[in-house]
Order: structure tokens, then sequence, then C-alpha cells
């Protein structure tokens, strides 16, 4: 056990005097002293003790490293070395980076590149100072940075270079008189390039040769770690070149080489969103359709919103803590707690023996282990390679005569495209069960309350994460331009094997498994557009569904929206008008590249399972003319309580002011179905407006009776005539079966007629990008998207919904990926080694139209679902990457389809963008050496 010191930073005046600090706890003693004499006199009596500024990098060493410190000392008071001036946030020091050695510090390539350098400290030393020198004439120094993610990340490989030139006399040549590279990323320590004189010719030869990477090496993305350090190089050659003359720059380097001197600088974020307004004659306590603020949005923003870990603590409260397997893979042979047991605080240990059922668990079939037993259950491998599938039957899905179609067709194309998992930051609704089992169990033990919150990285080792899938696909001729996603494709085969892996079981996230099937359509639909030489914009439309045609599942398309959605994006984007300017900036600019696409999506909504299709709710009326609504939804941040209040208030004629949403909880709606599949707002709402028409029925004689009363006059008087003023409304969809089928669970085949999809919602998005060829970095510089969402219900929350999505889907898409050591243990198991998509990566413009004029009679109020929808409609972003790295691949005289997974990191763009410089490090397949990292 260690001691956790919170430190609270709070602005003090200017002129408080500070005063020395000394805590003390059982195994951790932090000192703050106040004078350069005292913290020489500490750092004498504890030599080993660290020097901590923000704790930004002991306290991650000791959180998640498991290192012990057991004297910090905090010099941020000592006025020596807060010399320049006092830190605005306090939270960060250029001594820090010196001191803490990283080789992927920002600034330490800087100084060691300008010569400031110190080779060793000694125990009782301490750095007061650094001298950081100014240029001297005709002396160049450059340093440049790749990241996952272009703000708040660690460094891939980072660099800073210095030249120091002279003119020759009577010529117009320049002599290196002295020059430092310095490379963070590429070993254990910040490291000096050797040769440093060579002429720049040789110079990409020679860094190779200076700064190898074995195979296997620790931190992987080898081939794209040497890349970096000679593009880098290539960058630095470009900028001196530029900054000697700027008369002179194209006349020593190639048309088009200045672009590899630009860098990313995005202006604000700007937007466009519209929406149908409501007819002239709504009234105005009508609110439905109007954009209503969240009504949590003050909380949310204000800190007030009350969270699981908020509850106060019961009297006796136990803390659990999970004990996890050191081996990802590996039988058990004991377990002895005896040594935890002896701890303070420590009450039990709680074991598979200790269930008094059954130890296993599951959403739906019970095959996993609450505590583990016999064997643990994670380690990475190649399911398919290994042959590990479940024992049930493939799921197949067939339409038309495949055989033939491939026999009368004129080509015929194979391929297949990866997408990896991804980890977020809930459990959604199967993988949940397994810590609450573990938290009812322990309580039963041990009779009292207990508590669990997991960390973020205990969190990430042990919960599920969204399915990675592998697509194979082989497409023909005449089916070329007949794709799944929102194409008619009259004779096609899917199937689906369901792999055994040793990581944790998946789960499902913000469009399950679709926005991997949409990537993979969008796949064939690039690969058929390259090799045809047809603008994907025409292969899209001339196959795209229409009114009245059957999916692959014989579900016929009513009110199909897609074409509409198409043709008005088109329109308020400006399409081809900017095809033609991205043509015109690849042209004149060798490495960056810009790219745009636009992609399609239809998604089904609903679970497709009828048994879930139903929902509850309850409304309380009282004497003052308020009112309770409880329903059987999950507010999660996507502004469903605020809909469910509009539904009510609409359904009452009352205001939203009148209305209180009451905690989701079992015991006022039993039997809930989950809140997924963009459903929850048409099943809740349902049944919120038949328990309204309840109470509505029972309050229209007192209506009759009394026309031009209120509200309150109506309740007061049902009161008092003793009617009930509560009602429980159900609601179930219509089980009436459509023109479809059901696959078998254990068969994998159709089984039955039935109701496979309610409706279909339709969108449209078009995305520009621009990639930096010499790095892989990009940058997403407008987005378009059109969106049909029935009547909205809340154009605010609805937009907000499909650009949180959309986001969303960027991180799923271009930047989240996660790796795992090859005996399975997680890389990735938090913030800083897991990124999801920040500020900068939202478009620089950003515009949502939704589609106007387009009801939905299937469900309340004409409207529908936007949860899912928005996420599919980011892969326009991946594919307008690929078509940037298709105009990079041409300046090296390369033609044809290529391999692009998702995610799209900059290591793949990097790759994918083959030039001089990745030739140097082409990976060359060898069975004994493994890669350090491994994709589950």
């Amino acid at each position: 056990m260690k001691d956790s010191i919170i430190v609270y930073i709070c602005k003090l005046p200017d002129t408080a005097k500070p005063s020395r600090l000394y805590i003390k706890g059982d195994h951790v003693t932090w000192i703050r002293p106040t004078t350069l004499d005292e913290l020489l006199e500490l750092k004498m009596k504890y030599p080993q003790a660290k020097l901590v500024i923000g704790n930004t990098e002991i306290g991650i060493e000791m959180k998640f490293k498991n290192q012990n410190y057991p004297i910090l000392i905090a010099p941020t008071h000592i006025p020596e070395l807060n010399a320049v001036e006092t830190h605005s946030r306090r939270h960060q020091a250029i001594g820090g980076n010196i001191m803490t050695a990283s080789p992927i510090s920002d600034l330490n390539p800087v100084f060691m590149a300008a010569r400031i350098q110190k080779n060793d400290l000694g125990a009782s030393e301490v750095l007061i100072n650094i001298l950081i020198p100014f240029t001297k004439k005709h002396e160049h120094v450059f340093a440049f940075k790749q990241a996952r993610r272009r703000e708040d990340d660690i460094a891939i490989v980072n660099t800073a270079m210095r030249v120091l030139l002279e003119k020759e006399t009577n010529s117009s040549s320049w002599k290196i008189m002295d020059c430092s590279f310095s490379f963070g990323g590429l070993a254990p320590t910040t490291v000096m390039a050797k040769r440093n004189e060579s002429i720049v010719q040789e110079a990409c030869q020679l860094l190779a040769e200076d700064l190898p990477l074995a195979p296997g090496a620790p931190g992987g993305q080898v081939e794209y770690r040497r890349s970096l350090a000679t593009s880098f190089f290539f960058k630095f050659y470009l900028n001196v070149s530029q900054s000697l003359s700027k008369n002179e720059f194209l006349e020593i380097t190639t048309k088009g080489y200045e672009s590899g001197t630009k860098h990313f600088h995005r202006d604000a974020t700007h937007s466009i969103q519209t929406f149908q307004e409501v007819p002239n004659d709504q009234t105005v306590e009508d609110v439905v359709g109007r954009p209503v603020a969240h009504l949590a949005a003050e909380k949310h923003a204000t800190g007030e919103a009350i969270y699981c870990d908020d509850i106060p603590k019961y009297a006796g409260e136990l803390y659990l803590g999970i004990v996890f397997s050191t081996r990802a893979h590996a039988n058990i042979i004991a377990v002895d707690p005896s040594e935890a047991l002896c701890l303070p605080g420590v009450k039990a240990y709680v074991s598979a023996d200790d269930v008094p059922g059954e130890n296993s668990t599951g959403s739906e079939v019970y095959d996993e282990e609450v505590y583990a037993t016999d064997t643990v259950t994670c380690v990475g491998q190649e399911a398919i390679a290994a042959g590990s599938f479940y024992e049930c039957e493939p799921c197949i899905h067939e339409k038309g005569d495949l055989e033939t179609g491939f026999a009368e067709s004129d080509h015929v194309l194979e391929g297949e495209m990866r997408m990896e998992d991804r980890r977020r930051l809930w459990c959604k609704q199967t993988r949940n069960c397994f810590l609450t089992n573990a938290v009812a169990v322990a309580a039963a033990k041990t009779g009292m309350p207990v508590r669990c919150m997991l960390d973020r990285d205990e969190d990430m080792k042990s919960t599920g994460m969204r399915s990675p899938f592998l697509a194979k696909y082989k497409v023909m001729g005449r089916a070329l331009f007949h794709m799944e996603n929102c194409y008619l494709i009259p004779n096609i085969r899917g199937v689906g094997y369901l792999c055994k892996t040793n990581i944790p079981s998946t789960t499902g996230f913000r469009g399950f498994g679709v926005p991997q099937s949409i990537c993979f359509a969008e796949s064939w639909i690039s690969d058929i557009a390259l090799t045809c030489g047809i603008s994907q914009r025409q292969v899209r439309e001339v196959n795209f569904y229409k009114e009245g045609d059957l999916t692959h599942f014989n579900q016929k398309l009513t009110n199909c929206y897609l074409q509409r959605v198409w043709n008005e994006l088109i329109e308020k984007c400006d399409y081809e008008k900017r095809r033609e300017l991205v043509h015109a900036f690849n042209r004149e600019n060798r490495w960056r590249k810009r790219g745009i696409a636009l992609t399609p999506a239809m998604l089904g909504l609903g679970f497709g399972v009828p048994a879930l299709d139903q929902a509850g709710a309850l409304v309380h009326v009282y004497t003052d003319g308020s009112v309770i609504l409880t329903h059987g939804g999950t507010e999660m941040g996507q502004g469903l309580h605020t809909k469910m209040v509009q539904v009510a208030a609409r359904s009452l004629g009352i205001p939203v002011s009148k209305i209180l949403i009451s905690e989701t909880s079992t015991n006022t709606v039993p039997n809930t179905s989950p809140t997924a599949a963009s459903a929850s707002t048409d099943l809740n709402g349902m049944a919120v407006k038949i328990a309204c028409e309840q109470i509505l029925e029972r309050l229209k004689p007192y209506q009759m009776a009394n026309p031009k009363g209120k509200w309150e006059d109506w309740v007061h008087s049902a009161y008092f005539d003793r009617v009930n003023l509560s009602a429980n409304g159900f609601y179930k969809r219509s089980n009436k079966p459509l023109a479809g089928f059901l696959i078998s669970v254990t068969t994998g085949r159709p089984i039955q007629q039935g109701g496979c999809i309610i409706t279909f919602t339709y969108g449209a998005a078009c995305s520009e990008v621009e990639i930096d060829c010499l790095t892989g970095d990009h940058q997403v510089l407008r987005t378009d998207i059109v969106m049909d969402v029935g009547t909205s219900l809340n154009p605010a929350i609805d937009i907000g919904q499909i650009e949180g999505g959309f986001v969303q889907g960027l991180g799923l898409y271009t930047l989240e990926e996660m790796r795992c050591s090859q005996t399975g243990s997680l890389w990735t198991t938090g913030p800083g080694a897991y990124k999801i998509p920040g500020f900068a990566d939202i478009p620089v413009e950003f515009n949502v139209h939704l589609l106007r004029s387009a009801p939905n009679e299937k469900t309340i109020y004409s409207s529908k679902g936007v949860g899912e929808p928005p996420v599919l409609l980011s892969v326009s972003v991946l594919f307008a990457i690929k078509d940037a790295i298709t105009y990079a691949r041409r300046e090296s005289g390369i033609e044809g389809i290529f391999r692009l997974d998702s995610p799209a990191t900059s290591e793949r763009i990097r790759m994918a963008c083959v030039d001089k410089f990745t030739e140097q490090f082409t990976s060359v397949a060898d069975p004994s050496v493994k890669d350090f990292n491994v994709y589950p």
C-alpha cells in the first residue's frame, strides 16, 4: 500500500511569503524548502530523494509503475529557481525535462543540439540554472516532433538540428562549419547522430546507419521511426535552404518541395448548423422541435452533476481492490493472500470459493468466470491463424447467384482490410456484469457495503472494447457498382466467424459492428474506382438503394431519403469545385497532399430482437400542477432526459418548467431494455406519451367543465374527485412480421421470417484533409454533413450528437489503437498511451445540416434516432486520407489500389506514402523476430 498525497493548487496573492512544508505519511514524506541552501542540505541528507515540480513524471511512476520514492522534495518556491518569472500554472519546469532524461522529452533534443548538456549529475547535486545561447550569424536551429496526436501527446520521434554555415568567398555556395543533430524516441536516452559533417546527399543514408533500430525494438514502429529521422533531416534541409535566401530557394530545390517546410497551423473551428423551424402555429409551451438546451448542461459544466462514485460513503463501507494476474495466460497453481491480509485495513480476500452459486457470468451466454479459478485467459494471439473459433457455425447472409456473377464478370478484385479494436470509457451494457458480480460477492461475504471504482488503467486491462474486424472481399465486374452499405448488390454472400482469443472479451459500442462493415464496403468502392478509372462519386451514385428496393436480407425500403440526402450534400459542400481545387493544390505541392471524399451511410434503427423493443414510463401529477417523470432509459449525456421532458410537455400541454425528471430506477420502471441501438428515444418516448395520454383522459371531464381554466385548476378538481393522477405507460413495437429474417445464434442460418429493422436513417458526409507526406500527420480541413433524423425532437441536441458522434468516429478511423505485448499485456492502459481525439482533431470547418421535410411516421412525433448514425460518417475522413495518399504515391510512380487499415494513424499514412525515405527501411519478414507491439 502507498500513500496518496493530494495537492490542491490555489491562486495566492503575489505578496504571500512562501513557507516551508513538511508532510509525513506512513510511506512517503513530502518536503517543500524555501531557500536554495535548505534544498542543498536536503539533497545531502537524502541523496536519493526525487525533486518534484508538477509531479507529472514521478507521480506516474509511483501510481502506474509501482516505484517507491520515500522522500519527495518540491523546490517550487525557491527564488533562484524562479528567476525569470513565476510560472502561471506552476506545473512544469525546464529543469524537470532535463533531470528526468526522458528519451522522448521535447526540450532535451533542443538543448543537446545547442550543445547544452551535462553528462552526469551527482546524487547530492541540484540543477540551478541553464544557459540558452543566442544563435550566431548563419546558424540555424530547427526542431521537429511527431506524435500520435498533435496536441497533448508524447513524441514518437522528435529531433533538433543545428547547422553553422559560412558563405564561401566569391561564391554562392555555403560551407558547413559545425552541425549537430539530436534525436529522441530512437534509443533509451536522447541521442546525438555521430557523423554530422557529411554532405546533404549522403546525410539520409548516414543517419540511417547512425540511428539503427533493431527489429522488435522497444516501442515498435521501427520502420516508421527510422523514416521519421531521415524525413526530419530533409525538412531541416528545406527549412535552412529557405532561410538562406527567399529568392534562391526555388532555384536550389525542386518545384513543390517548399511544401516540406510547412507546419500545421489551424484557425479556430467555425461551423454552420441548419435545421427545420417549427410551424408558425405551434404554441410556445410546445417545445417539440425547438432547440432546447440540455437540461443537465449547467450541472455538467459546474460540477454539480452526481455520478456513481460521488455517492456518500456508508458506515463501515469497504473498498474492493482487483487482484490482476501478472501473467496474461497462465494456469493458476495457488494464491497466497496471507501477506496482504496482514496489512492494516485489509478485511478479506475474495475468490471463486466465496461465490454462493455458479462462478460464471455473461450477457447472454454464461461462458466466463467471475473469479478466475484454474486458468487466466487473457493473452493476445492470432485467432484466425490458430483456427481458434467458437464451436457455433459461422453466420451466413446470402443473396443471388454468386458463382454465376463471378463467371459473367469482366473484372474480379480481391482484397482485405483490418479494423482494430477500440477502447471506450465505459463497459456499455455487457461488460459491467463482471465488476458488479465481484462487488456483490464481496458484500455477501463480508456483510458490509462494498465499493469499487476502477482506475483508468485497471478498467482498460479488464473490461472489453469494440470488436476488431478483418474483412476479406472479392468483388466482380457487374457487382463492382453494387456494394452494401447503401448499395444494391444482386449477388452477395457474407460469412461471419466468431473468433476466440485470449484477450478480454469485446463488447458493443456506438454502432456495434456497423462502423466496421461500413468501412469495408467503402473500401470496395475505393478499390473499384481506382481500378476502373471511374470517379468514386459516380460509382456510388449508380448503385444507391432506391425506394422500394430489397436489402440483402429481403427488407423493403420505404421512405428512402438516401438520394435526397446525397444531393443536398453535393450542393452544400460545393463538391465539384473543391475537387478541382484539391487537384490544383496537389499539382503544386510535393510533400503536402490534400484529399476529399464523399461517403453515404444508412443504419437500421432498433435491436432486431423483438423482446427488447419495449419500454415503460411512470408519470405522477401533483396538486400544484407539477409533474415527476420516470422512464426506462439511461441518461448518459446524450440528452434522453431532455427529449422525454419535451415529449411529456407536448403530450400534457404544459411548460417544461413544470416537469421534473426522476432518476432511472428499477423500483419505478422495471425490466428495462438497454439504452442502445439508437432506439431509446423512440421506445421510451412512446411509453411517456402513453402514460401522459392516460392522465389527459382522466382530466378531460374537468377540461370540458372549465374550458378557460388552467392546468392547475383541472388537476386540483380531479384530486378532489379522487381521480388517480399517476399513470404507468407501456409500449411495445408492433410484432407484425416484416419481410426479412432472423439469424440463428447456433447455426448461423435464417430460421424464420420476422422483423429485422423498424426504420432506416440516412446520412452523407464530405470531408477534406491535408496530409504531411514526410511525417504522416494530417488535418481535417472541412467536413459537411447532411443527416436524416426525421422530424427532429430537439435540433440542438441532435446536432450536438451528430458533431460528437462524428468526432468519436474520427478516433475510431484515424487515431485510437490498442497495443499489446507479445505476452498479451496491454501497453495502452491509460490516456498517456491511448489517445482519443483532441481539440485540434476537430475539423477546422464543421457544417451540419438536418434534412428538412422528412417525417417518419413509425416513431415518436416523426423523429428518428441519432445516437449511432453520425459515427458512420467519420469514414469520410479515412477515405479522404486515402485519396491524399493516392496523390502522394503517384509522385513516386505508384498507381493502383493499396491497403490502408483503420485506424489511419500517422505511421500508416507515412508508410503508405512510399518514397525514397521509406524505401530505406523496408521490413523483411523474419519469423525469429517478434514485433514489440501486437494489435489485438
